[in-house]
């Protein structure tokens, strides 16, 4: 939800402001957002007019973005609900991890400073309800207590 309120906010300014024109929402941690599917690109006439002026970077709210390594997010037109990797735009694959480095690299060569991407290796989304003893080789899933 972050790096789309994000984005959106580049056409309506209003979006994370209340009542009185003050910021809703001050920053996001973004956990593997969108996997990978946010990619921080508007075309319009065929350029890319997101995040390229002064103006607009100062309307990204400041963003953690934390990319897990072991997601196997990869798209297929298999899975009912999946998009048509047929009509993917060109930044983006199918993998989420690649995009998410792709997001990564965009922020970076566009000059958006309020964003930090971290990727972690070793961890998914999954909760270990797959792994009876709670490990796979070196990966050990910690349970909290409740």
């Amino acid at each position: 939800m972050g790096l789309a309120v994000n984005y959106m906010s580049q056409s309506n300014p209003n979006i994370n402001k209340d009542a009185d024109g003050r910021e809703t929402i001050s920053g996001f941690i973004n956990d593997d957002p969108g996997l990978g599917l946010f990619i921080p690109v508007l075309r319009k006439n065929g350029q890319d007019v997101l995040y390229r002026t002064a103006e607009g970077k100062a309307k990204f709210v400041k963003s953690f973005v934390l990319d897990h390594q072991m997601n196997p997010d990869v798209r297929s037109n298999i899975a009912v609900g999946d998009i048509d990797l047929k009509s993917l735009p060109e930044e983006m694959t199918p993998v989420g991890l690649t995009n998410n480095r792709t997001i990564a690299r965009i922020f970076r060569d566009k000059g958006v400073e309020n964003v930090r991407v971290y990727e972690v290796r070793g961890v998914s989304h999954m909760g270990g309800e797959t792994l009876p003893t709670g490990r796979n080789k070196d990966v050990q899933i910690l349970r909290s207590r409740r």
